[in-house]
């Protein structure tokens, strides 16, 4: 059975607003950036606070990952992943979450 193979990434603005990227370089870009996330297993932590960005990868088998992040003050982010397969809880250096940043917020 082939690998599900990513077709779209989806971002959700904190006004609502749904903003699709299905450019295949910036989708692999997302991908490469996911895979960087250092994930633990276990139980998932409750947040203090609303996510400041959520955004989901559609696969073209029709499946979906939703992510949300929290950006931290010290540059780090914090990922939740939901999936059909369970939730996972994950960080990501700061090297990586500018790149993140950017493509979410635009900023």
């Amino acid at each position: 059975m082939p690998a599900k193979k990513p077709s779209e990434v989806v971002i959700q603005k904190t006004n609502g607003y749904e903003t699709n990227i299905d450019d295949t370089t910036m989708v692999e870009k997302v991908m490469t950036i996911v895979e960087e996330v250092n994930w633990k297993k276990g139980s998932i932590p409750s947040m203090a606070r609303e996510e400041d960005a959520r955004f989901w990868i559609n696969y073209d088998n029709k499946e979906k990952e939703t992510y949300q992040v929290w950006f931290n003050k010290y540059g780090n982010a914090e990922l939740i992943k939901r999936s059909t397969n369970g939730s996972t809880y994950g960080t990501l250096k700061a090297d990586k979450v500018k790149q993140l940043k950017e493509i979410l917020l635009g900023s």
